[in-house]
């Protein structure tokens, strides 16, 4: 069985996006158009993704990720909804993720949460 796969990208944190893929200091394109200088990004949430969760091509879910900046500390939250069935059996699964970390990428708060059940 294939695993499920996003339609686009998937999110890392947002300093360690923006450490991969920037030379410190430049500043970038965020998904709006809107340039982001990655060392001071905007007060307030400045992404906000979705995506679909697809399994052998079929649509079985979505993903959300938002970044939000209060202070001087950057939340990034992602949410994942999925629905699988197989013959007559049908599992909801939905993984909550969150961080928050200083502008300078150290971590100072993790929370993961997982949520499985009959979705009838």
């Amino acid at each position: 069985m294939n695993s499920p796969g996003w339609k686009s990208k998937k999110h890392m944190s947002f300093a360690r996006a923006a450490a991969l893929t920037l030379p410190l200091g430049t500043p970038f394109v965020a998904f709006a158009g809107e340039t982001i200088d990655p060392k001071n990004p905007p007060q307030g949430m400045f992404i906000d993704e979705w995506a679909e969760v697809l399994m052998q091509g079929s649509k079985v879910g979505y993903g959300h990720t938002t970044v939000t900046r209060h202070g001087d500390q950057i939340r990034t939250a992602t949410t994942m909804k999925m629905k699988l069935a197989r013959a007559s059996i049908s599992v909801s699964i939905e993984v909550q993720q969150s961080t928050v970390e200083t502008l300078a990428g150290e971590a100072v708060e993790f929370e993961s949460v997982m949520l499985m059940g009959d979705p009838n």
